[in-house]
């Protein structure tokens, strides 16, 4: 039973309806207020953000990742340029592969506090 238990929360995850762009977001800036407020990471460049997000998708499988790539192509077909639409897809794919709690949680960890928008440094 112990080895089916991952396949049974990875299943049941996909078969979760799909989250809209808003909801992803909702729900990745009430993650970063419960798990690191002080820090505003939500003011996050979105290039800023790309970055952190590429440095964690080395660490999923390849599987993962093509969710992630499908999430990441459907946000994007209609945008001609910007890390924008990439984030959205890959918040959506977190919250599929129930990771978003994972990666809001690494980001966190980062040596960086924002002050306002697109500024953030280490203190």
């Amino acid at each position: 039973m112990k080895k089916l238990l991952p396949l049974l929360l990875t299943a049941t995850a996909l078969a979760a309806p799909d989250p809209t762009p808003r909801q992803a977001w909702k729900n990745f800036h009430d993650l970063l207020q419960q798990q690191c407020p002080v820090k505003r990471l939500d003011l996050m460049a979105p290039a800023e953000l790309l970055n952190s997000i590429e440095d964690y998708e080395t660490q999923l499988s390849a599987q993962d990742m093509a969710l992630v790539d499908k999430y990441t192509t459907r946000a994007c077909r209609d945008v001609a340029a910007g890390a924008g639409c990439n984030n959205t897809g890959f918040l959506q794919a977190a919250i599929k592969l129930n990771r978003l709690e994972h990666f809001t949680g690494k980001l966190c960890q980062l040596p960086v506090v924002c002050t306002a928008q697109s500024k953030c440094a280490v203190p």
